[in-house]
């Protein structure tokens, strides 16, 4: 099955929702080094891959639980990165997370 286009549609939708591909400046993150690693930050992150497939390919704003995106933040352009067990992804469709337990991890 050949699908046109959809080399240029995973990087676009994909690899700004998996921080494995983020090369983050974190002196603008607020690193949570005692907890696993976790950290909260602006999603105004330098350009994906140096800027070579483009400068607007940027790191997408939301909550990230062990590196991959959930949903969107509730606070307007920042990052939250949680990573072990403290958050879980819960919903039908893995598409979410307690509020309880966000102000938990983030306290």
């Amino acid at each position: 099955i050949k699908v046109k286009g959809i080399g240029k549609s995973f990087l676009q939708e994909t690899v700004p929702r998996l921080v494995v591909f983020w090369d983050l400046d974190e002196h603008s993150l607020l690193s949570m080094n005692a907890r696993g690693g976790d950290f909260i930050g602006p999603a105004s992150q330098p350009a994906l891959f140096d800027g070579i497939l483009g400068h607007s390919l940027r790191p997408e704003s939301g909550i990230y639980v062990r590196g991959i995106w959930v949903r969107s933040a509730r606070i307007k352009d920042t990052i939250m990165c949680f990573y072990g067990n403290r958050l879980e992804v819960t919903g039908r469709d893995r598409n979410d997370i307690d509020e309880e337990e966000l102000v938990i991890c983030i306290g």
